[in-house]
This record gives structure tokens, C-alpha cells and sequence, in this order.
């Protein structure tokens, strides 16, 4: 998708009246029939292509994928591996690689193109007690630089 990376929902002045009109279809978000995961990735596979392969399972646009998803990103990969190690590389076959790793919103840019924001997890509190002995360790006299306890 061309363009500039859309600005994040929470740096936009308003919203937009063209999004706000745009008719979306629902449909039901169906669970993978297998567990990609565990798919065994080729030996013959270059570390960079077997990264990509395995960096979709730990990255949050994962949620999103469905069987097609992972299908597709199977044979980017497939390609992507006799791309790298062929002899002379074609300039159409990278763009045509990065288009599907594009489609399949493995950068941040385009998942916000698609309008996904991932957002960092809220950290969990921490328990009162906790916050005690924080405190209870900065009383405690500190050492000086020669090694001496008492204020430095």
C-alpha cells in the first residue's frame, strides 16, 4: 500500500470523515485448523528466511492471521529461501516478496496502514508489600567510594 505510514489513533487531531463512512463487513475470526508453530521449517532454509518464519508466532499481528494467512507466508517463505541462495537475484522477485511480508503486516508501518494499532501490555501492579521493602532498601546505609558504609 503506497503512501505515508498512517499517524497512531492517539497522535490524530479528530477522526476522519471519510473512515468514519466507510462500510465494513464483519465476519467471524475462525482459529487455525493446525498449529503452524510446529510446522518443521526446512534445514536448507537461511537463517534470515527461518527469522521471518518464526517471527510471526511471537509478533501480535498473529491474532489477526488465519489459515490463508499462514499459508501464504509458507510459500513467501519458500520463495524468500530460493531468492537468498540463488546465484543471481532478481530485483521483481524482492519486490514481489515484500509485497505478500507487507500484505501479511509484519511491519509496524503496515499494520497501521490496515488501521492495527499493538499496543504495549499493561504492567501488572505492584503489591503494597513490594513497595515496603523498596523503601525499606533505600533507608539502608549506603557505601562509600572507598568502600566505607555511611553516605557517599
Amino acid at each position: 500500500m503506497p503512501g505515508p505510514v498512517p499517524k497512531r489513533r492517539s497522535e490524530l487531531s479528530r477522526e476522519s470523515t471519510a473512515n468514519a463512512k466507510a462500510p465494513i463487513t464483519n465476519g467471524v475470526l475462525l482459529p487455525p485448523s493446525e498449529d503452524w508453530s510446529r510446522r518443521e521449517v526446512p534445514e536448507n532454509w537461511p537463517p534470515q528466511v527461518r527469522d521471518l518464519w518464526l517471527s510471526a508466532f511471537s509478533s501480535g499481528q498473529q491474532a489477526f492471521m488465519q489459515d490463508t494467512d499462514f499459508a501464504l507466508l509458507w510459500f513467501a517463505c519458500v520463495e524468500a529461501a530460493e531468492y537468498v541462495m540463488a546465484d543471481k537475484r532478481s530485483a521483481m522477485m524482492l519486490t514481489a516478496l515484500m509485497g505478500i511480508f507487507e500484505r501479511l503486516m509484519f511491519t509496524e508501518g503496515d499494520r497501521r496502514r490496515v488501521r492495527i494499532e499493538l499496543q504495549h501490555p499493561i504492567p501488572q501492579a505492584v503489591p503494597d508489600r513490594e513497595i515496603g521493602k523498596a523503601a525499606n532498601i533505600r533507608s539502608l546505609p549506603q557505601r562509600s567510594p572507598n568502600g566505607n558504609p555511611g553516605r557517599s
